[in-house]
């Protein structure tokens, strides 16, 4: 899985696994 570009979706559901 590249993740070169940022996304949103992606970047919120790490935000919401780390504020877990």
């Amino acid at each position: 899985m590249h993740i070169l570009t940022i996304n949103p979706e992606s970047l919120f559901q790490a935000l919401s696994d780390t504020t877990r």
